[in-house]
């Protein structure tokens, strides 16, 4: 693994940035001291799928799908504070 200052990466971004796209990992110091490890990301279906192996997301079963919007009505002016000051009382 190679190591870069903070310095070189400030200057040298993209060259840095495709590097690791290529899949190197690259060690970023301050100082001398370790800030940062670059890695290439894993893809975003990878890790959808890891969490969905470990039970902690659960995929859609309509990707994509958005459901018609309900209408609610208009608003009749009403002002909201009277409206549930309204409600609560009609609970009581």
């Amino acid at each position: 693994m190679e190591t870069i200052g903070l310095r070189e990466l400030t200057h040298r971004t993209a060259a840095i940035a495709r590097r690791v796209r290529a899949g190197e990992t690259i060690l970023v110091t301050d100082h001398g001291k370790p800030v940062m490890r670059l890695t290439p990301a894993a893809p975003a279906d990878d890790a959808m799928a890891r969490l969905a192996a470990a039970g902690l997301l659960i995929p859609a079963t309509n990707p994509g799908y958005l459901p018609e919007p309900v209408d609610t009505g208009r608003w009749t002016g009403e002002d909201a504070a009277a409206a549930v000051s309204e409600f609560r009382q009609d609970r009581t």
